[in-house]
């Protein structure tokens, strides 16, 4: 990822933020201190089933790598 992509991760409030991935400690999950970087949240969204993610946890799904040796 570019160190400016957005992401959504889950809060310690329960809620998903949008923060910069170079931000975060963890992609999935946002800690109480790196919640001040992050520019929004669900709150504004008409139902919390619609922030985008890979998951219905908003966790980000990577694909699984394989060594070709």
């Amino acid at each position: 990822m570019k160190p400016d992509t957005l992401i959504w991760a889950k809060g310690e409030d329960g809620r998903r933020h949008l923060c910069p991935s170079d931000k975060l400690d963890d992609l999935n999950f946002v800690k109480r201190g790196e919640v001040v970087s992050c520019v929004d949240d669900d709150s504004r969204l008409e139902t919390r089933d619609r922030v985008p993610s890979n998951s219905p946890e908003g966790k980000i799904k990577f694909a699984k790598s394989t060594s070709l040796n």
